[in-house]
């Protein structure tokens, strides 16, 4: 598929002057998945034409289409991140990556760590790729499944675990809708027959326990700790 690209880029990009606070080189990119169009702008640190970005739905992508299609198209080196950082959310805003359905970013790029909680830039609500679950209706297959299961077989839950999922939910209110999807549908009341009255066992005085056999069944009972 051969698709025109065009974006507005800022005037003589440039390698900038080494300042003492940094001490490796940041790179901005541009990559675009050549099978589809879909353009992704973004920063690393690592090899910048081996690495193919890490936004969620660029990877989703990536996953669906293949990475054997993504391809560099612009690369921007710094060695300032205050520089980076003007750069990036320049370019992102220049460009609206995050509103236009041409640009797989959810937020604005600023060159450090995506953007900080509650920044402006967060709106990737407006993106036309927001939100989409493009694994939905999927169904696991039998293979997927046992995999899945043996992973799990054995695993320890260490206390540490425990209490950090319970914290994780204190203070959370759930909703009636929500409490009724977790319950889940439930099937007929399943009704326990009683038969009607027979009767004495015929095993009734036919066996007796042993004081020694009486012992050992109440021994476990003693020794259980009382409940608070």
């Amino acid at each position: 598929m051969s698709t025109k690209m065009s974006f507005a880029v800022l005037p003589n990009p440039r390698t900038l002057t080494l300042k003492r606070n940094v001490s490796m080189t940041i790179y901005l990119y541009i990559k675009v998945h050549t099978k589809t169009g879909l353009k992704y702008f973004g920063k690393t640190t690592k090899n910048v034409n081996r690495y193919h970005g890490s936004g969620k739905y660029w990877q989703r992508h990536i996953k669906q289409h293949g990475s054997e299609h993504i391809k560099t198209l612009k690369i921007w080196e710094f060695q300032s991140l205050s520089e980076c950082t003007s750069f990036a959310l320049k370019f992102s805003k220049d460009n609206n990556i995050v509103n236009s359905t041409r640009w797989a970013n959810l937020r604005e790029e600023n060159g450090n760590d995506g953007a900080p909680v509650g920044h402006a830039g967060c709106v990737g609500s407006k993106n036309g790729h927001f939100g989409k679950q493009l694994n939905k209706g999927k169904k696991h297959s039998e293979e997927s499944k046992k995999l899945t299961s043996e992973k799990l077989t054995g695993r320890v839950f260490t206390e540490e675990w425990r209490k950090k999922i319970s914290e994780s939910k204190l203070g959370k209110t759930l909703t009636e809708e929500h409490k009724a999807k977790m319950r889940g549908p439930r099937g007929p009341l399943k009704v326990k027959r009683i038969s009607p009255k027979r009767g004495p066992s015929p095993m009734k005085g036919k066996f007796k326990h042993s004081e020694e056999s009486l012992a050992k069944m109440r021994g476990p009972r003693k020794s259980k700790a009382p409940k608070d």
